[in-house]
């Protein structure tokens, strides 16, 4: 008797979930529609208008339900995002209980949940990734920067250049030719390097006026680590490209063979700082350019006194001991005015104005 109920119960809940689902029973035939209602089961309507009495079997019966469709085909990517639209309750579709659709729904987070993890990277690839990018960095940022100071300081040269060529020219309509020009007595005269810099000074773009101030006034508008700054031996003036201009009179006369040595046609000498505020180095950033009768010439022109193969090359200490006892790299400006690049840094002695130009030549 205990096995008879629990069988009759076990059907009963099954039809009663299928009937409130929508679902339409098959046709039965008369015994199987007595034993329904031995079940007493009001929900369920069954009808004998079918002749496949071959389903009302009572194990058939006891299934709860045949399906009239074949059940739909739902990929992977579909359960897991739960994108895919269910096919209508009662066709062809199982009914689902509410506690099994909360199961449903835990399974299918977990699904997810294990989805987006397998997308994540981990902490390792992360470090190996950051460490890669750091070494990358590491090699190639020093060389950019190199690069882009090289380009500044190419273009602060040339437009100082520039600059002084028009002002030049300005001075000897407005004065005359530099030999006719009031520097004073020689270049130990106080007043000669003062003068040379006021013949300039009003055709010039400035943002600050060091000409005869104190050298501490210098030191912090003009050039901070100068060893020229005493009024009495050099004049500055600070452009404003934020280039400095360092004036000093060699020759008041200008009969100096600096510039030409066949002829001498020197005057005295402008250095140009490209960097006034830091360290100064000949040919990175301080350049000398001549002031001549002809006009202003950058040190270094193929046929001057100074030669750029020996007065612009690192691994040559002393180039010129009479010249200067203490430096070197004094004659840059024109390779750097002339062909657009510093490449006597990097590959000293293989350039010249005859042969290579460049480091790639």
């Amino acid at each position: 008797r205990l096995r008879r109920r629990m069988q009759a119960h076990t059907t009963r809940s099954s039809l009663v979930r299928f009937a409130k689902s929508g679902m339409t029973l098959v046709s039965c035939n008369s015994k199987n529609e007595s034993n329904a209602k031995s079940l007493e089961l009001d929900e369920i309507t069954t009808s004998c208008a079918t002749p496949r009495n071959d389903m009302c079997h009572p194990e058939a019966l006891a299934e709860g339900y045949q399906e009239t469709q074949p059940r739909p085909r739902i990929s992977k990517f579909a359960r897991l995002t739960k994108k895919f639209n269910p096919r209508p309750q009662g066709v062809g579709v199982h009914p689902v209980s509410e506690a099994h659709s909360k199961e449903l729904n835990v399974l299918t987070s977990y699904r997810l949940n294990d989805f987006k993890k397998k997308i994540a990277f981990t902490l390792a690839e992360v470090l190996i990734t950051l460490g890669i990018i750091g070494v990358v960095a590491a090699m190639t940022i020093p060389t950019l920067i190199a690069n882009y100071q090289e380009k500044v300081t190419i273009t602060r040269l040339k437009e100082a250049y520039s600059m002084l060529s028009q002002a030049y020219q300005f001075a000897v309509n407005e004065n005359g030719s530099p030999a006719s020009w009031k520097f004073g007595t020689d270049m130990f005269d106080p007043n000669a390097h003062v003068a040379m810099a006021n013949y300039f000074k009003p055709y010039l773009r400035l943002s600050a006026d060091c000409v005869g101030k104190s050298p501490e006034y210098v030191k912090e508008h003009c050039a901070s680590t100068s060893p020229l700054t005493s009024e009495t031996v050099a004049a500055f003036l600070r452009l404003n490209n934020g280039a400095t201009l360092i004036f000093r009179v060699w020759d008041p006369s200008c009969n100096g063979v600096y510039a030409n040595s066949i002829k001498g046609d020197t005057c005295g000498h402008i250095n140009v700082l490209t960097d006034p505020m830091k360290t100064l180095e000949n040919g990175r950033n301080q350049f000398m350019f001549y002031l001549t009768t002809k006009g202003i010439i950058p040190a270094g022109m193929d046929g001057s006194y100074l030669e750029f193969e020996r007065a612009c090359n690192p691994d040559i200490e002393l180039p010129y001991p009479g010249f200067a006892s203490d430096s070197n790299m004094y004659a840059c400006a024109a390779w750097v005015i002339y062909n657009n690049n510093m490449d006597y840094l990097k590959c000293p002695g293989e350039l010249s104005w005859d042969g290579k130009h460049s480091c790639k030549d």
